[in-house]
């Protein structure tokens, strides 16, 4: 290490770490103080020290509180991400002193089966020694603790190019769309050709109109002639999906053909025999670009795509 950054980093507590963290939180020295549990004075002179380090100003008062100068901004952001760091630590030595070879903090989108899901993590915990933290979420709210460094990675699809800046992906399958009912309304269905015209008239669960899959299946509708379907519920979680068509024979709603499969084992709600021509957006791995990924994300991704394969696999056998 460069002499002038090693002594930088000796002069450097975690303690500056937490002053200034929580003057920015709460906007206010005398605040912060309370929030931490120590005298305004005490604070004061940590606040003194750490500057003196940075040798200028990180914070000034203004008429909305105590607001970070750019340098604070900057200072902040970097101390955010080193007591981050050295909580994903303390969580990797208490994994390794539980015996396990370490701990994967994991966030998933509501579009895996759960089936799958549940699999994969007990393979994870049993085969492969990990302990696990579970976020679920949609693609933004999970990409946004990855940013923080709250996540390791992301399971889910991919967000615009721009959204992607300073991360690294890859592919680890496809998914097909799938409309689901209640089973007597399929059975309704079933008894003649499924057309899209024949659910104009349902009422539809869908996700929220800036999603991928509601703009397709709004393309889909208009390119058959009708109007797109209003829905009485948006929503993306399949838990609720599924309870409410388990309770409505008149509700339609589409998701992954994987998490459809799921909704049948369980003989509540089933699938349409309507096959719509286009593909889900794809899933893939998402974490921070690194020279090497974790050992852990490795094992969860081939884990996830061998296990997905077998379930395929199963579903397809007479």
């Amino acid at each position: 290490m460069d002499p002038s950054a090693l002594n930088f980093v000796r002069r450097l507590k975690i303690r500056h770490f937490s002053v200034l963290i929580a003057i920015a939180e709460h906007g206010s020295v005398t605040r912060a103080a309370d929030a931490l549990g120590i005298s305004q004075s005490a604070l004061t002179q940590t606040l003194a020290e750490v500057e003196n380090i940075f040798g200028s100003p990180l914070f000034s008062r203004t008429s909305r509180g105590v607001v970070p100068t750019e340098l604070g901004n900057m200072a902040l952001s970097r101390s955010r991400r080193f007591l981050q760091d050295v909580e994903f630590w303390e969580r990797e030595v208490q994994a390794m002193s539980s015996g396990y070879r370490t701990h994967l903090n994991l966030g998933v989108v509501p579009h895996l089966s759960s089936a799958l899901l549940a699999r994969t993590v007990r393979t994870l915990v049993q085969q492969v020694n990990l302990s696990l933290t579970l976020h679920r979420g949609n693609t933004r709210q999970l990409l946004k603790l990855l940013r923080e460094r709250k996540v390791d990675c992301v399971v889910g699809r991919l967000p615009p190019d721009d959204d992607l800046v300073g991360l690294s992906h890859r592919l680890l399958y496809e998914q097909r769309p799938a409309l689901v009912a209640h089973p007597a309304l399929a059975a309704r269905l079933g008894k003649r050709d499924v057309q899209l015209k024949d659910l104009s008239s349902a009422r539809w669960l869908l996700p929220l109109p800036d999603t991928p899959t509601r703009q397709r299946l709004n393309e889909e509708f208009r390119k058959h002639k009708l109007v797109p379907p209003a829905p009485i519920i948006e929503t993306e979680s399949s838990e609720v999906i599924e309870e409410m068509i388990a309770s409505d024979d008149g509700m339609v709603s589409i998701v992954p053909e994987d998490v459809a499969n799921d909704f049948r084992v369980r003989g509540r709600v089933a699938t349409l025999d309507l096959r719509l021509q286009w593909m889900l957006p794809a899933i893939h791995i998402i974490s921070e670009a690194r020279d090497q990924p974790l050992p852990a994300e490795e094992h969860l991704a081939a884990s996830l795509v061998r296990l997905r394969n077998e379930m395929n696999a199963a579903t397809a056998e007479p």
